[in-house]
Order: C-alpha cells, then structure tokens, then sequence
C-alpha cells in the first residue's frame, strides 16, 4: 500500500528550496487509445477475486505500456498535485517519472535499459543515482510520490502480487460498478492498515483509478525517529486527514521505442 511518508509531509507542508533547474518533459501518452485484449462484458457483477485476478494478469503478461495519471491529496488546509507517467517494454527498458504540477524543475526520474542495472535522478538535489534493483531505485521516491511509484512500476516490472496497493488489502465481498473519465469499471472497497480503500479496474484488467483515506500525525512519526533532527521538523505539523485519489490512463501493447525508456540527466 503506498506510504505517505515524512519526507512527503515536509515537503508539502514546510518550505522547500527553490527550483533547481529544468528536466526534460516526459514524451506524452495518448490517453485515447488502449489497445487491450476482448474486454469482460458479462452484466453479471464479477467477484472481488474474479477483478484481482483480471486486474494482476493485464499486467503481468503487458508487452509494452505507457501512462500519464494525476496524484491529488487532500490534506484539509493544502491540496497537492503530482503528475506522473510510464513507459515499459518487457522485453526491453523502463521508465517512470513524476513531479508536482507546478514544479516541472522537481522531476523524479527513474529507468533502466535493460533491468539489469538502475539509474534514478531528482531535479531537486540533481544527483545521479544507480541501484541493482527496481526495489531500490524506487525507494527514493516512495515518499515525495506519495507512495505512487510503488504500484504500476512493481507489477509490470516484478510481480503484480507484491504491488503495495494489493498487499495485504482485506476487501469488502460487494464488487460496485462505476466509471472513470467514461471507462466502466469494477470498484473494490477495502482497507489497509488504518486506510480505507477503493480500486477501480476496468473490463480489461487495466488499474485506471485508486483512493485513500486515512489520518496522518506527522509527532508520532517523530518519536520513531527520535535520534534524527530533521525528523524532528514534523513535530510543526498537527496531526490531520489525507484524502488521496490517483488516476491512470493506460496504454498496453502499443510500440513503444527503447529511446523513450532513456533519460539523461541535464550535466551528462
């Protein structure tokens, strides 16, 4: 389940620094068009396990992907937007990137050509990263994403079963009908932990919406960490209410080129 961190919490509610520079835009993703396998068009209400299933095997067998989506919390007295994107290749690269709306100049890259290395790469501190794994080049951005990055990236790139959104989930047995920007979609209600949780999947299998409600109390993050003095800092932030809604517009088995899987850092 994605992780609304401290570091999420500083930088949404404390002052950050100014802009470090400009990264390259992203490629845009056409949002129109998704080229899926015979969609489900059974009016019978499918079962919680029926759209898990549907929903791990879309991207479990994906040759190639792409999205763009929009992370919006609402934390009562500050709304934050995060805009964000994909490309995948399965017998080939990986990219995902994101940054907050208004801060182009803060984008958060991460990819591998191959997957047998990774590079990641924050216009923030602008520092080139390289781990050996997926699982670490995406635990930089687990926070300042809001948790995003641990959803689409883990199931096309490891295993669908170990995305944080699905681990662990208990559901409710009602599977409810609904849209999202005009696709219909099942909807899973859930709760993970403390959170409350709808998934929304399309007749496909293609993940296209998700939302979280919980409370968050930045002291109490504090006091696990009572020997670090910059997480000392959330002790500023009263505790209050995260409403988080993420949308996806997804693109499978399209051709996607190895050179939009590449990112080069503006001082290489």
């Amino acid at each position: 389940m994605p992780l609304f961190t401290l570091a999420f919490v500083l930088i949404l509610l404390l002052p950050t620094p100014p802009d470090a520079g400009q990264a390259p835009a992203p490629p845009a993703s056409d949002p129109s068009s998704t080229k899926t396998p015979a969609a489900d068009t059974d009016p019978v209400r499918r079962s919680v396990g029926d759209v898990l299933s549907r929903l791990r095997n879309r991207y479990r067998t994906a040759t190639t992907y792409r999205d763009t989506g929009v992370s919006v919390s609402d934390l009562g007295s500050h709304v934050s937007e995060l805009r964000f994107g994909t490309v995948f290749i399965r017998k080939g690269g990986f990219r995902w990137w994101f940054h907050p709306a208004d801060q182009v100049a803060h984008t958060y890259q991460v990819w591998s050509e191959d997957r047998s290395a990774w590079m990641s790469w924050w216009g923030l501190d602008r520092r080139l990263r390289k781990d050996p794994d997926l699982s670490g080049a995406i635990a930089g951005p687990t926070g300042i994403s809001s948790g995003v990055v641990q959803v689409i990236p883990v199931m096309l790139v490891e295993d669908p079963k170990d995305c944080s959104l699905l681990s662990g989930l208990r559901t409710q047995p009602h599977v409810a009908r609904d849209t999202v920007e005009g696709v219909p979609c099942d909807v899973i209600s859930g709760a993970w932990r403390e959170r409350s949780v709808k998934i929304w999947v399309d007749d496909t299998g293609a993940l296209r919406q998700y939302t979280e409600s919980y409370d968050l109390d930045p002291g109490r993050m504090a006091d696990a960490h009572p020997s670090d003095p910059s997480m000392q800092r959330a002790r500023q932030v009263p505790k209050f209410h995260v409403e988080q809604r993420v949308t996806y517009r997804p693109v499978f088995d399209e051709p996607v080129k190895l050179e939009e899987t590449r990112f080069t850092p503006p001082e290489l």
